[in-house]
Order: C-alpha cells, then structure tokens, then sequence
C-alpha cells in the first residue's frame, strides 16, 4: 500500500486505486475498483471494493463486488453487490 489518503467529492473518478483510506463523500461518484485498509463510501460507487473494513452510510449508492473482513451496511443504503465477508485479515491480497 502506498501510504495515501483519498477523498472523492464531487468528482468523478474512473479509474483503479489503491490507498491506505478512501471516503467517498456524498457528491463523490467512482467508476472502478478499489483496494484499501478501510473504505467509507457515503456517495456512488460502482466497481469492485477490496479492503479490510469497508462501512456504507445510508447515503451510499454501491453497485459491483465488496470482499472485506468487516462490513457495516447502515440502514438506508442502497446495495446491489457480491458481498463476501472474511472475516480474516488476507481480504486485500
């Protein structure tokens, strides 16, 4: 991992990252796959989502594939997505 911290707002992203922490606000929309220790997704996301802990506000809009240990889906969220939860820490390789 590259030490990096991303914040998508109202942009649009589409492309792949890999950060250490993404947050994708309530105006952010990402097309693509990303990897990351923790992800927060609060606005659009479509694409692939690998991470250790990913957490869906009930702003989020998320369609593709989650792989995590841990994901919290708060009530509200909009989720159309293969979800697989690990529960074990080799989520991300």
């Amino acid at each position: 991992y590259e030490m990096l911290r991303s914040l998508v707002g109202s942009e649009m992203c589409i492309r792949d990252r890999t950060v250490d922490v993404l947050i994708v606000t309530g105006t952010g929309n990402v097309e693509g796959n990303v990897r990351a220790r923790s992800v927060t997704i609060e606005g659009k996301l479509y694409g692939t989502i690998a991470a250790i802990n990913v957490t869906l506000a009930t702003t989020a809009v998320v369609s593709g594939k989650i792989v995590a240990q841990q994901i919290q889906i708060n009530s509200g969220a909009n989720v159309e997505a293969k979800l697989h939860a690990t529960g074990k820490a080799d989520a991300v390789r």
